[in-house]
């Protein structure tokens, strides 16, 4: 994880043998180390420490990347999830939750004007 969050402050006699030159190499690049400083952890990996240069210290943090926003999806449907299923409609289905749960995170918004312009009511005789 210090190796992830901080290549700079992490020593490479102490990291595994696998990262070890790669992180030597990094350290002593100047051009690097001002982006690091300058960029957040998404931006460096994806821009200063390309797979063709450092493909193992690549690999090693698309892994802790990947972690790190599978976890706050996951957190924030859960958050949802206890919002809608609460003592008062504690009633709700698996199914009926499915549904919710998939319109409450979908980023598809319906056009509903739309909607009820296509919708022909039924006339009775």
């Amino acid at each position: 994880m210090e190796l992830f969050a901080d290549p700079f402050g992490t020593d490479a006699t102490n990291a595994p043998e696998m990262f070890q030159l790669e992180l030597i190499e990094i350290q002593n690049n100047s051009e690097r180390k001002r982006a690091f400083a300058e960029h957040d952890l998404l931006t460096f990996y994806g821009q200063y420490v390309t797979s063709d240069l450092f493909p193992d210290l690549s690999q090693h943090a698309l892994r802790f990347l990947s972690l790190f926003g599978s976890t706050y999806c996951c957190g924030q449907l859960f958050s949802m999830m206890k919002n809608v299923k609460s003592k008062s409609r504690s009633l709700l289905t698996d199914t009926h939750l499915s549904g919710i749960l998939r319109i409450a995170t979908s980023s598809v918004r319906a056009d509903i004007d739309s909607l009820c312009k296509q919708k022909q009511s039924q006339i009775s005789h």
